[in-house]
């Protein structure tokens, strides 16, 4: 009866199989994570402010970290957010270089000129998205002053307001009955 280990013992529980070890697990892989992360963010930036898009350079790169993981990771740190934005922000003008290349087909003189429209105004898309105060539209509001109003205009106004509340027939009184003969 020596050969029957004991009812709760955890000596005959592989280790990969222990509670406490899946959680350190976990811990251990998110902290791996958040590193190789790190460690790649400063080239990601650096891609990115050349006029890369986040998805190829997420492609490009051999690691293969999933796109909205990676986005999330940025977006949780507002230092890392702004750093992201701003290499955006740069690479807007690489971007906007691109444009007048294809504008004037220095690569293909042959492409479609339909083709290469839609590629430039898919960039400038993009360049109104990734940096608003240059490239976005400018929505301005006027303010213009209205006719200057005295004390006897705003009360023959108020007047009148109270007239239309009482009669709704326009502030003029009309009969109730109306007689067609």
């Amino acid at each position: 009866m020596e050969d029957t280990p004991e009812i709760g013992a955890i000596s005959e529980v592989p280790d990969w199989m222990l509670q406490d070890n899946k959680t350190s697990s976990a811990v251990a892989l998110r902290e791996l994570t958040h590193t190789m992360y790190e460690a790649s963010f400063e080239g990601f930036l650096e891609k990115i402010a050349n006029g890369m898009i986040l998805k190829d350079v997420l492609i490009e790169d051999n690691r293969k970290f999933p796109e909205a993981r990676y986005r999330t990771w940025i977006m949780k740190d507002p230092d890392r957010k702004r750093r992201y934005y701003e290499a955006r922000a740069i690479g807007a003008g690489i971007v906007e270089d691109e444009m007048l290349r294809i504008a004037d087909a220095v690569e293909n003189p042959l492409e479609d000129v339909q083709r290469s429209a839609l590629r430039i105004k898919t960039r400038q898309w993009l360049l109104q998205v990734w940096d608003r105060e240059r490239y976005g539209e400018k929505r301005q509001v006027e303010v213009t002053k209205g006719p200057a109003m005295d004390e006897n205009h705003l009360t023959q106004l108020a007047q009148r307001l109270i007239k239309l509340q009482r009669n709704p027939n326009g502030g003029y009184d009309a009969p109730d009955v109306i007689d067609v003969e």
